[in-house]
């Protein structure tokens, strides 16, 4: 998983960097948005947006309506066996990786709504065919949307720290490391077992 982390990290991110120094023409202070807000505005920024969306997902996430995408997310993370340091290290490098990618060099051309769904469709959460995973989607794509008004506002930090909260808050969650299991379970396959 390390490696995967790094990929994020350094492919998206680089691209990003070199994207957004190539054909925006900005020097790494001015693409971090450190030229007009505080590296400590943007952190605050932020973790109360990634908070506060990371609170909704994870409500979305324990309804019914979200049983089976929940159960596949659930499966996948403790099949991983990832520890804390491992979701905190995987988190950041998608927030950092990711971020400077789409809303650091993509975002300028496409614009907010575009690029989130984009990012939305690429990791296959919108999915017609599946309404909870549609739904799951939807919401994804607001809240993505969001990191998009946050570069504007505060600063492209700020949405790589949302995106390393909300990311460590389903891998938490998703793991059962918050303690809390989930009261919904997938339906029984036709031979009396969940997947």
């Amino acid at each position: 998983m390390a490696g995967l982390g790094l990929v994020t990290l350094l492919g998206f991110g680089g691209i990003g960097w070199w994207l957004s120094r190539t054909f925006h023409g900005q020097d790494l202070q001015a693409q971090l948005g450190l030229d007009y807000r505080s590296l400590s505005r943007q952190l605050l920024d932020g973790a109360l947006y990634g908070g506060i969306a990371s609170a909704n997902i994870l409500w979305l996430l324990h309804n019914r309506i979200l049983a089976e995408p929940r159960h596949v997310f659930g499966q996948l993370v403790r099949r991983f066996g990832l520890g804390i340091p491992d979701m905190v290290f995987l988190s950041l490098c998608a927030g950092i990786g990711e971020e400077w990618f789409f809303r650091g060099a993509i975002q300028p051309w496409l614009g907010i709504w575009i690029t989130a769904i984009i990012f939305v469709a690429l990791h296959g959460y919108l999915s017609p065919g599946n309404l909870g995973m549609f739904l799951y989607g939807v919401l994804m794509t607001v809240i993505v949307a969001g990191f998009g008004y946050l570069t504007e506002r505060s600063g492209l930090v700020a949405a790589m720290t949302a995106h390393a909260v909300i990311d460590v808050a389903i891998f938490g969650d998703l793991s059962g490391l918050w303690g809390r299991v989930s009261p919904v379970r997938a339906k029984p396959k036709k031979n009396g077992q969940p997947d």
